[in-house]
């Protein structure tokens, strides 16, 4: 499943059921997606991670003769810069790839 850690950006990391790190792949040129909506929803941000993977590597990953190529970038942790700009409950939504699946994940959580 997906985990949340806390550091100075929201962190993200996949976990097997025996809670071993997943590798993350890029999903739609990006290592990551995310929805930060404030509960009363005056806040919706779509955000992406620091250090994306670029849709022209995603492009130059895919192109080319053979078309079962994979990109082989993966990391272990998507972090997103994020700040929330008001206090109060917030709902997270995050989309993470491993394997030719794709994982969503919905955190609540309040800002300070």
């Amino acid at each position: 499943g997906l985990s949340m850690l806390w550091e100075s950006n929201l962190t993200f990391q996949l976990l097997s059921p025996e809670g071993a790190a997943l590798p993350i792949d890029p999903y739609m040129g990006m290592f990551g997606h995310a929805i930060v909506r404030h509960k009363e929803g005056s806040v919706f941000a779509h955000v992406h991670p620091v250090g994306t993977f670029s849709m022209a590597s995603h492009q130059f990953f895919l192109g080319g003769t053979n078309k079962h190529a994979h990109p082989t970038n993966t990391v272990s942790g998507v972090s997103f810069p994020y700040e929330f700009p008001r206090s109060g409950p917030y709902r997270l939504w995050v989309q993470l790839k491993s394997a030719g699946r794709v994982y969503t994940g919905a955190f609540d959580t309040t800002a300070p």
